[in-house]
């Protein structure tokens, strides 16, 4: 009986590394998979084929190509890229629940502002600040411009000149003003 034992405890052993064995090959090729479609094409800034890869997630990757067109002055390219990224982060038809997820769209919304802020589309920047701020309430930036864009309307000035200063077109937390 004790021989019966020795032998199945024998074959389970080996039969649990080999199970482990193939666990940790399909972890490493998963692994070295992902780095090869998405970390490599991200870190060359090949963003668009890191989001068409599948690998990784792709709204991050929109989000990057869109921010790389704004600072290059595609501006239609960046509103396409990052409309792109904001309906990947609502895919399932609701808000993500996540910081890093709500910050990342409540950018999205922010440089759609400033999008539709350098375009003299005042109304639909203002709705793409709002959102921004109901995603993310501390994004001064937003706020800041949000009242310029209000101010401007009222007639009460305003630049929107899309500088860099924290005024309609400047990048969040970059610019020299702190929000009203």
């Amino acid at each position: 009986m004790d021989a019966i034992f020795k032998r199945l405890r024998g074959r389970l052993l080996r039969y649990a590394a080999i199970a482990l064995t193939v666990a940790g090959i399909l972890v490493i090729g998963v692994g070295a998979y992902r780095l090869v479609a998405y970390s490599v094409p991200l870190a060359n800034g090949d963003y668009i084929g890191a989001a068409e890869s599948g690998a990784g997630d792709a709204s991050v990757a929109l989000y990057d190509a869109g921010l790389q067109a704004y600072r290059e002055g595609n501006l239609d390219a960046a509103q396409q890229l990052f409309s792109a990224s904001y309906s990947k982060l609502l895919a399932d038809g609701t808000l993500p629940t996540a910081y890093s997820k709500q910050k990342l769209a409540s950018d999205c919304q922010f440089y759609l502002g400033n999008i539709q802020a350098m375009n003299k589309q005042i109304e639909p920047a203002i709705q793409a600040y709002e959102q921004s701020l109901r995603l993310n309430p501390d994004n001064m930036d937003a706020n800041y411009n949000l009242e310029m864009l209000k101010k401007q309307q009222q007639g009460g000035g305003g630049s929107g000149n899309g500088g860099d200063q924290g005024k309609p077109g400047g990048p969040p937390g970059k610019g020299g003003k702190t929000g009203i």
